[in-house]
């Protein structure tokens, strides 16, 4: 199956400072095109999508920046029986966070927007993305994550799940930090009922920086249920305690007992969907903190007008604050934006 489908958005957004120290609210087009390709065999199925544009800002102080982004995902699926084997690859190239990224699409990340029958792939589970909440100067950057998956059927009601992921954030121009993460998982699922599911999660996570000493190291322990409502609304959430341990090289090191959790609620009609989601937990720091705390929260809607058009809306708040303690008022990064984007396949 191959499709193809032609975007522009309009994305506006607050809280940006200009020269003189005072905020500003900016809006910026973006125009573009993505590419989705998938095909299935007797037991497995290779999914593959890109997405690429370039945006022009169409505010008065934004007027003279044009930035391109591209985007690829591949997901290899094979059913081995009791096994089922996951592979994927996400690489971004961007000149913005992907999260309220000015030509990005907006918040929510890239292409999170796009409703389901243009963008097969949505954004990988939280706890193994590099995580970019905290938009940055316009500085061209490269973004990458390996994911690797296995899971083994005990029973018809029973699973158990090991996964491992690998991603790094690259920025090509000085003043901001890169970063290496390395992720290790180990769930397990009962199955209660045909519409309902508990897990077990535990996590390991650890984040180093390129040319620093700074690390930062993540354990926690996730209790997990999913519910089927109807056949139309689904439910999710994730959550528990978070033992971090970080190194610093101004701070030193030391601990933080927080707690982290993943919801998301979603509503689905035959044209129009709906989802709300909110996130808590430790990421990289978006190239500006060695690490941060970050809360993200999106919501979106979208509904297909017509057999090739289709319209999406969403909006997304994000704060973000230093692991380590950090001298200085820039501690602590808030961010709040919205998109309105028709779509053409």
């Amino acid at each position: 199956i191959v499709s193809v489908a032609l975007f522009a958005n309009e994305y506006g957004s607050t809280g940006i400072q200009d020269g003189t120290g005072q905020r500003r609210v900016d809006s910026t087009t973006t125009l573009g095109g993505s590419l989705n390709f998938s095909r299935s065999w007797n037991r497995s199925r290779l999914s593959t999508f890109y997405n690429g544009a370039a945006s022009l800002g169409s505010s008065p102080s934004n007027s003279g920046n044009h930035y391109w982004y591209q985007d690829l995902r591949t997901e290899q699926m094979m059913d081995l029986g009791r096994w089922a084997l996951i592979f994927r690859n996400d690489f971004l190239a961007s000149p913005q966070a992907a999260f309220g990224g000015q030509a990005l699409g907006g918040p929510g990340g890239l292409g999170q927007f796009s409703p389901s029958s243009v963008l097969p792939l949505g954004g990988v589970n939280p706890g193994f993305d590099v995580g970019q909440s905290i938009l940055t100067g316009p500085s061209m950057r490269i973004a990458n994550t390996s994911i690797g998956e296995a899971d083994y059927s005990l029973s018809r009601r029973t699973a158990v799940t090991f996964s491992g992921s690998y991603g790094l954030l690259h920025f090509l121009s000085p003043g901001y930090i890169d970063s290496h993460q390395l992720t290790g998982q180990l769930g397990y699922d009962y199955a209660l009922s045909p519409m309902s599911t508990l897990a077990l999660i535990a996590n390991y996570n650890r984040i180093t920086y390129t040319g620093s000493s700074a690390a930062i190291e993540g354990y926690l322990l996730h209790l997990a249920y999913g519910r089927k409502i109807t056949g139309r609304m689904a439910f999710q959430l994730a959550g528990g305690p978070e033992q971090i341990r970080f190194r610093d090289a101004l701070a030193g090191t030391g601990s933080d007992l927080t707690w982290s959790l993943n919801s998301v609620l979603s509503y689905q009609l035959r044209r129009t969907g709906y989802s709300l989601s909110y996130a808590h937990q430790t990421t990289g720091g978006s190239g500006v903190f060695f690490g941060a705390h970050s809360h993200i929260f999106t919501a979106s809607a979208h509904r297909t007008l017509t057999r090739f058009w289709f319209v999406d809306g969403n909006v997304g708040y994000t704060m973000n604050s230093s692991v380590a303690p950090v001298a200085s008022a820039a501690s602590r990064f808030e961010r709040l934006g919205f998109v309105l984007t028709p779509f053409v396949a």
